[in-house]
C-alpha cells in the first residue's frame, strides 16, 4: 500500500513524546513492507504522493510556541490541507490538544464555549506570530474541523482525550475512532523524557 504519512514534525528525526508514537507506527508500517512517503513542515520535507491509498495526518498544528520557531508562520499551508482532506481517504491521529487549540496548553481545560478565555491576554506580538486576532477557539476554524469530520478514522492517546475533543467537535458529526494503548517499549521512552505541566494545565 502507498501511504502518505503527513506530520508537522518528522518523526525520524524529531523525538518527542508524540514523535516516538508516530515512529512506531511509521516503522511498524515499513515492517510490513508498505511504501510510506513522508512530507513534513520540519526539517522541511516535501514528498507527497498523488497516487497514494492513503494519507495519515499526524499533529498537523503541532508548531513550536518559541519566537524563534515562527510559531504559525511555518506551517502546511491551508490549499495543501485541504486538498489533501478531499482528495484521498486519509486517517487523523493526534498525540495531544494541538491539533484543535493553538495555545501550547488547553487553558480552558476542555471547557471552552466557543471564546478562548486565554486569547484576550495574548500580547499584540504573541498574536501577530500565531496569525490569530480573534478571541475565537481555534476548533471553531473550518480546516481544523475538517481533520476530524472528514476523516475515515479518529486516533486518540486516551478516553479523555477523545472525549475532550468529542466535546469541542461534536461526538455526532466525528467518525469512528481509535484509543491507542502505549507498548512497554514506547512508555519506557516516554517516562525518559516525561515533563509534566502544571497541573491545572492540560497539555
Amino acid at each position: 500500500m502507498k501511504i502518505n504519512f503527513i506530520s508537522f514534525l518528522d518523526p525520524l528525526v524529531y523525538s518527542g513524546g508524540g514523535e516516538m508514537v508516530n515512529r512506531q507506527l511509521v516503522n511498524e508500517g515499513l515492517r510490513r513492507e508498505h511504501q510510506i512517503s513522508f512530507s513534513a513542515v520540519r526539517p522541511g520535507k516535501m514528498n507527497f504522493q498523488a497516487d497514494a491509498d492513503l494519507n495519515i495526518l499526524a499533529d498537523i498544528f503541532n508548531m513550536g510556541h518559541s519566537y524563534q520557531s515562527l510559531i504559525a508562520w511555518r506551517g502546511f499551508s491551508d490549499k495543501f490541507l485541504s486538498h489533501v482532506i478531499q482528495k484521498t481517504p486519509f486517517v487523523h491521529m493526534t498525540n495531544a490538544y494541538a491539533d484543535f487549540c493553538n495555545l501550547p496548553f488547553l487553558p480552558c481545560n476542555g471547557k471552552a464555549e466557543g471564546s478562548c478565555p486565554e486569547k484576550p491576554s495574548l500580547s499584540a506580538a504573541r498574536r501577530f506570530f500565531m496569525r490569530d486576532w480573534g478571541n475565537d477557539c481555534f476548533a471553531k476554524k473550518e480546516l481544523v474541523r475538517n481533520l476530524y469530520t472528514k476523516s475515515s478514522l479518529n486516533i486518540f492517546m486516551s478516553p479523555a482525550h477523545r472525549d475532550i475533543t468529542e466535546s469541542f467537535i461534536g461526538k455526532d458529526r466525528l467518525p469512528d475512532s481509535y484509543v491507542v494503548r502505549p507498548t512497554d517499549s514506547i512508555l519506557h521512552q516516554l517516562m525518559e523524557v516525561l515533563f509534566l505541566s502544571n497541573k491545572s494545565k492540560i497539555k
